[in-house]
């Protein structure tokens, strides 16, 4: 998924993403947070971006993209091209760092990407 998005980054000249484990913690928590409550909002009704201030992550520039259903990191991704606000998300040159979080329930798998800026 990380090679994937900074070669759609690329296409548009913008610097590519470096993945933060913790980031990807965050993400890894939300996509098994999303196979029992689909929505950017948590399951204990918080909003998905206090995980980040938990963290003490703290930024101006965050974005969570998710996605459910698709098998493959690259269909997760060609999802959210085809739709303006994902894309703006994965195309945000305000962006530095990218999360990447991927589950699967036995049913379903569900992706997360959340972005920071610095």
């Amino acid at each position: 998924m990380l090679e994937a998005v900074n070669a759609v980054r690329a296409e548009y000249g913008l610097t590519a993403l470096s993945e933060m484990p913790e980031l990807s913690d965050i993400a890894q928590q939300r996509a098994r947070e999303c196979a029992s409550f689909f929505s950017h909002t948590r399951p204990n009704g918080t909003r998905w971006y206090t995980l980040l201030e938990e963290a003490g992550l703290k930024r101006s520039v965050r974005a969570e993209n998710i996605a459910y259903y698709y098998p493959t990191a690259q269909q997760a991704l060609n999802s959210w091209l085809n739709d303006y606000s994902h894309r703006a998300n994965i195309l945000n040159a305000q962006a530095a760092y990218i999360g990447i979080g991927y589950y699967h329930d036995g049913y379903n798998a569900y992706w997360v990407q959340i972005f920071l800026g610095e």
